[in-house]
């Protein structure tokens, strides 16, 4: 998680103008993920039974991943359309090959 979001932020320092559009996730995704890890540590200074500390630690652990999955998305849509200018460009030389283009 840490990992994505140090990505979002570098693409967001290289592409300012992408930081409006931005706003919800930088507000709420961010935010609720602080919230999450904030009250976990909590709940772990708490020193609360073994079997409610396990119940936190797995709700936690599927928070984190739907999380991961939400900055995957977040990170990988900065990127949508230079992915799919290179599919489109690697199409275009795949053809230019089966038609014969290139040769000597």
């Amino acid at each position: 998680l840490v990992r994505v979001g140090a990505d979002i932020f570098y693409y967001l320092t290289r592409h300012p103008e992408k930081i409006l559009p931005s706003r919800q996730f930088l507000t709420y995704y961010l935010e609720t993920a602080n919230r999450i890890f904030q009250n976990y540590v909590e709940m772990q200074n708490a020193h609360l039974s073994e079997e409610k500390f396990l119940s936190i630690r797995e709700q936690t652990a599927t928070s984190v991943d739907y999380l991961h999955t939400i900055f995957v998305n977040q990170r990988d849509g900065y990127h949508r359309d230079a992915m799919q200018n290179l599919e489109e460009e690697s199409e275009l030389l795949e053809k230019t090959i089966t038609m014969g283009g290139g040769r000597k």
